[in-house]
């Protein structure tokens, strides 16, 4: 069992086993373990930095999905905890989240939603019923737990969820709706500490209070799922919006951030931003000009990526 705190620490728990957790709604309740894992990764990364040929105050993270929270949480938070012991300078993400869970979503999620489309914009519009099972619903309700494993489904929870949003009433559900209703009310500290995991976008703001060992990293995300048409649950986990909401935090925070993103039905005109490459584009330094003089106009996303990296690490403040 690895518990969390409200500061967002990590640590085993020799007395109590894994499997004894309940959730409160979701599987995501358990990325203590997987933030966890990774911090032992980067540990013996460090540890092990002259004979891996690594410089611990010029390190990038890339991820997708779900690995966004991972690559966040050694960004913003494990650098507040161990001031000075490496230096992100880059993160590049694609497909990803800014806030969890982005299934059995909760009202953080959803008010993202809320404010991009507004209170009143119908969840049916851009996602699918049967899509709702796993985006509102919890889809592990439908796999038994074996005996030495966790319980991934609150059935109570379940059924009041999916009788309330995704039954006869769906085509009425609301985002705004959605916002008021799944609400996560953390109860104990370790509710509290999955919540600190969750949200990202509170661990980026708690970082820049930082006196020094400020993390001050070069910002790229690419999120291309949530067009029109496109009603999966794949899409919605995915959404443009949260990489629009990633350039709406950096420029509130002061950050280097770059993002494109899809153009959803509905797109406020103040969220278009530029186009680029059939993408909606948007940025918080003069990136288009720094990476033209590399002719990146016919670049695989990857590529750019791989450039977003190597600018970091030679323009570090």
């Amino acid at each position: 069992f690895i518990a969390a705190s409200a500061d967002g620490k990590l640590s085993v728990s020799g007395r109590i086993p894994l499997s004894d957790y309940k959730v409160k709604v979701a599987r995501t309740e358990f990325m203590t373990k997987c933030v966890f894992d990774a911090v032992q990764a980067m540990e013996f990364i460090i540890q092990h930095s002259e004979e891996l040929l690594v410089d611990p105050h010029r390190i990038g993270f890339i991820a997708s999905s779900a690995g966004t929270a991972e690559a966040n949480y050694l960004t913003w938070t494990y650098p507040r905890l161990k001031p000075g012991l490496y230096t992100p300078m880059s993160l590049t993400l694609t497909n990803a989240q800014l806030d969890y869970p982005v299934q059995d979503a909760l009202d953080k999620v959803w008010s993202y939603f809320a404010d991009e489309l507004g209170n009143d914009a119908l969840l049916s519009h851009y996602l699918s019923q049967e899509a709702c099972a796993t985006i509102v619903g919890n889809p592990w309700c439908q796999r038994p737990a074996g005996e030495d494993q966790p319980q991934l489904c609150n059935s109570t929870w379940q059924e009041l969820s999916m009788a309330r949003l995704c039954g006869s009433n769906f085509e009425k559900v609301t985002m705004g709706e959605l916002v008021k209703m799944q609400v996560w009310k953390p109860m104990h500290e370790q509710q509290k500490g999955i919540a600190y995991l969750w949200y990202i976008s509170n661990q980026m703001k708690r970082s820049q209070q930082m006196q020094s060992h400020r993390p001050n990293p070069v910002i790229y995300v690419r999120n291309v799922r949530g067009g029109a048409g496109d009603k999966s649950w794949s899409a919605l986990v995915h959404s443009a919006v949260f990489a629009k909401k990633y350039l709406d935090l950096c420029k509130e925070l002061g950050l280097r951030c770059v993002s494109e993103y899809a153009e959803w039905p509905g797109i406020k005109a103040t969220s278009r931003g530029m186009e680029k490459g059939g993408l909606r584009y948007g940025e918080t330094f003069d990136w288009q000009s720094i990476s033209a003089k590399d002719n990146t106009a016919n670049w695989r996303t990857g590529d750019e990526e791989l450039l977003i990296h190597v600018f970091a690490a030679s323009h570090q403040q």
